[in-house]
């Protein structure tokens, strides 16, 4: 488990608070004999209400058959009951967080909303007319995005949970699974279930600036072939020259320090002019003092770029040397 993994998080602290109460409270009553008695405690100390607890029980010990009873035949309804923690953590996700799929699937499948979420919101307003309104409380898929074991994540997309559901502060899901540490193929697979690769995915950037902005080209390319738009008004710099923004810049002119990285930035290059966006002329001021504390060169004229009708195979570029001196 990676330090940027969900366990390391807010769901950390959740998790440990709830071992925890569960060792104190067992040091004066008792450890729990049974997983049945431990998956009570661990409920109780999330959840009021009984009948809460009782369906968090039954999906956390995998018991689809009680699961489907206390929904179909006791009438729990799932979508009504959040924790008292501050996340407002919603019912579905409790079996996300126990890592009890077969919990997870029975909800789903007895009608469990996978975008389940508490209704609370905060306004913030400042004096320069800026803000918005945030949700206080989290959803099941920002539990799963995050997780290597991408079992959760998949049952949740596959039951209608939308990928374009924000977090509780500004950060797209797509921006929130990359920072926590998601696999890769969890981002494609937001994408390819209608996540949106276009506009803010973090303050100043698209998800596909916040992947050039660390020449991970490879991720830009795909994110390019499945609609980003190298222009994205996410994206835009004052500061650079027009007609230009900042995943441009990066893609021409930001050093890739791998041969792998450094072939996956030419085939960016050569997608952006395939695509109609020319070469701009030079590049910004930060990425040159960049290239300069790489011991890049840091004039244009001296990096070698393709041209119109280049390809990969016709390339003069030596993707396996690096044309930087790392002082």
């Amino acid at each position: 488990m990676t330090p940027t993994s969900a366990y390391h998080g807010w769901i950390g602290r959740l998790l440990c608070s709830l071992l925890l109460y569960g060792l104190l409270t067992g040091c004066w009553a008792g450890l729990p004999s049974t997983p049945e008695a431990l998956a009570r405690q661990r409920a109780a100390g999330v959840f009021d209400d009984p009948r809460a607890q009782a369906l968090a029980v039954a999906a956390e010990l995998n018991q689809a058959d009680e699961v489907r009873r206390l929904m179909r035949e006791e009438g729990v309804d799932p979508d009504l009951f959040f924790g008292k923690q501050n996340d407002r953590l919603p019912l579905i996700a409790w079996p996300v967080l126990t890592r009890s799929p077969e919990g997870l699937k029975a909800m789903l499948d007895n009608g469990a909303d996978p975008n389940a979420r508490s209704p609370d919101q905060r306004v913030t307003k400042y004096e320069d007319g800026s803000g918005g309104t945030y949700f206080l409380g989290i959803t099941a898929l920002q539990v799963a995005a995050p997780l290597e074991d991408q079992t959760y994540l998949t049952l949740l997309l596959e039951h209608g949970a939308d990928p374009n559901t924000p977090t509780r502060g500004i950060e797209t899901m797509l921006y929130y699974a990359k920072v926590n540490g998601a696999p890769w193929s969890s981002i494609q697979m937001l994408v390819e279930h209608g996540a949106k690769v276009t506009g803010r995915a973090s303050p100043g950037a698209s998800i596909t600036g916040n992947y050039a902005a660390f020449a991970n080209f490879d991720k830009v390319y795909w994110l390019l072939e499945h609609g980003a738009d190298p222009m994205d008004p996410a994206d835009h710099n004052r500061m650079l020259p027009p007609p230009q923004s900042q995943v441009i810049d990066d893609i021409y002119w930001y050093p890739a320090k791998t041969a792998n990285g450094r072939r996956w930035q030419r085939k960016c290059q050569l997608w952006l002019l395939e695509h109609g966006y020319p070469q701009p002329e030079r590049m910004s001021d930060t990425i040159r003092k960049t290239r300069a504390d790489f011991g890049c060169p840091t004039e244009e004229k001296d990096i070698p770029l393709p041209g119109p009708g280049s390809t990969m195979t016709d390339t003069k570029e030596e993707f396996d040397v690096d044309p930087c001196r790392t002082p």
